[in-house]
């Protein structure tokens, strides 16, 4: 009898944890921060980053309104989507409906696209769906969305310029439960300009320290979606990877004179699971500081 009680008890907390899981996944979180740094041109003092990654499949309300909207509110002076904003599935055709209908209804100064690890592969198996490949490159073209695939840009406002640039990690650096030594530099020759404020976009968070030690002063990365169930200062409970109690995995960490984001994303994936970890909206507002 008391394995029944224990059985119906533990039945009920998984329950419990299920429900809640669906409803944090319909939520919509903004979280802000402040990057200051001598770098910083007077120009581009409080101008206002919005950094998104991971939608997957996920669309916030009817045709992603709600994201829209939040986005939108925030008046970004540049979107920057950091990679798995699509679902390449292993079977079947690329899904970025969702991507498709958030890009129609954003509205920003400037969008830049960064390489996930879904993208890349979508990309490299551009032989096995060309249309969907070809769909995703009108879409992102009729919109003048900007892809950073081992590619930089210069953004310029007066006499001051920012570098962002989008590392795509070859697709051994996701292996599940390891962390690939990198054999050769993060960065392209020029991808990093010496002396201006860099901004890079890693989509592993595994990798910011070396793109710091490279030259980023900012990395924006996501992937771990916010470790599924985040346990605060423990970190998350596991990432894609199979990574368990992970600390970056969402939230600012600082790399001596560089920092990096991590946000804990959008959607999920293989695991549809959150728990005390909302989808989140990074919001980076640059301050000059001496």
């Amino acid at each position: 009898m008391g394995w029944v009680i224990a059985f119906s008890a533990v039945l009920m907390i998984v329950i419990v944890l299920l429900i809640r899981s669906e409803h944090e996944k319909k939520q919509l979180t903004v979280t802000p921060y402040e990057f200051v740094s001598g770098k910083v041109p007077e120009s581009f003092d409080g101008k206002r980053f919005v950094f998104l990654s991971d939608l997957h499949t996920t669309s916030f309300g009817e045709n992603n309104e709600r994201l829209i909207r939040e986005v939108n509110e925030l008046k970004p002076d540049v979107l920057l989507l950091g990679g798995d904003m699509i679902r390449r599935k292993r079977h079947g055709a690329p899904d970025f409906k969702s991507l498709e209908t958030f890009l129609s209804g954003v509205q920003a100064e400037m969008i830049l696209y960064g390489m996930g690890n879904h993208e890349s592969r979508m990309l490299s198996d551009e032989g096995k769906h060309p249309d969907a490949v070809r769909r995703f490159r009108t879409l992102t073209e009729a919109l003048d969305v900007r892809i950073l695939d081992e590619r930089a840009v210069t953004l310029r406002d007066g006499s001051g310029s920012v570098r962002v640039s989008g590392v795509t990690l070859p697709d051994e650096y996701y292996e599940k439960g390891r962390k690939k030594t990198p054999e050769v530099p993060l960065f392209s020759n020029g991808m990093i300009s010496p002396g201006i404020l860099n901004v890079a976009m890693v989509h592993s968070p595994l990798y910011m320290e070396e793109a710091v030690k490279e030259g980023a002063d900012l990395v924006l990365s996501g992937h771990f979606h916010g470790g599924t169930i985040y346990l605060g200062k423990l970190g998350g409970l596991m990432t894609p990877q199979l990574g368990f109690f992970e600390k970056r995995v969402r939230g600012m960490f600082h790399y001596g004179t560089g920092a990096g984001i991590v946000s804990a994303g959008l959607g999920t994936h293989s695991i549809k699971l959150r728990l005390n970890n909302k989808p989140e909206i990074v919001c980076i507002t640059l301050r000059k500081g001496s």
